[in-house]
C-alpha cells in the first residue's frame, strides 16, 4: 500500500509541475492559438494580422518591468510590418452628422466624444484602453455598417531606407 501512496504523490506531483508550468507561461505572455483569423480594417479593406509571441520580442526583465500590449504582425507572414495597440480608435463618421449626432451615437454605445481630426471628413480620434479591446471595438463599429470607417490608432514600425 505504501507504493501505492507514493505512486499517488508523483503523480500528484507531475500534474502540479505541469500545471504550474502552463500558468508561468501564460505570465510570460504565452498566446494561445486564436480560432479564427484576426483582422482589422483599413479603410474599406479588411487586413489580416498575426499575434507575436512576447517572448520573441521583449527581453524577459523588460517585460516583467513594463506595461505592455500585444504585438502583431501586418499579414500572415514573419516579415510583416510589428503593429501594436497603444489605445484608441479611429472612426470616420457620415458626413452629414453634426458633433450633436456623434455624441449621442457614441453615447448609446458608452465610449466618450474624442478629438475631431484636422483632416477633411468627419474623423475622430475616440479614447479607449490599450489592447485588444480597441481592436475589437474599432472591428465591431465597421462592421455595424453605421459609420464609414472604423481602425485601431495602430503604432506601426517603420524601417529606414
Amino acid at each position: 500500500m505504501a507504493c501505492n501512496k507514493n505512486y499517488l504523490t508523483v503523480l500528484e506531483l507531475s500534474v502540479l509541475k505541469l500545471l504550474t508550468f502552463f500558468l508561468l507561461s501564460l505570465l510570460q505572455g504565452w498566446q494561445p492559438l486564436y480560432a479564427t483569423p484576426l483582422y482589422y480594417y483599413n479603410g474599406t479593406t479588411r487586413q489580416v494580422i498575426t499575434p507575436v509571441a512576447i517572448a520573441a520580442t521583449r527581453s524577459a526583465s523588460v517585460a516583467s518591468s513594463s506595461p505592455s500590449t500585444p504585438l502583431f504582425r501586418e499579414g500572415d507572414s514573419p516579415a510583416g510590418r510589428l503593429m501594436g495597440l497603444p489605445g484608441g480608435i479611429i472612426v470616420q463618421f457620415q458626413t452629414h452628422w453634426n458633433e450633436i449626432q456623434i455624441t449621442q451615437w457614441l453615447v448609446v454605445r458608452g465610449l466618450p466624444l474624442g478629438e475631431r481630426l484636422g483632416i477633411q471628413g468627419n474623423w475622430y480620434a475616440i479614447p479607449t484602453p490599450a489592447g485588444e479591446i480597441a481592436l475589437e471595438i474599432a472591428n465591431q463599429l465597421h462592421e455595424s455598417g453605421e459609420v464609414v470607417s472604423a481602425s485601431p490608432n495602430w503604432w506601426k514600425s517603420i524601417a529606414k531606407r
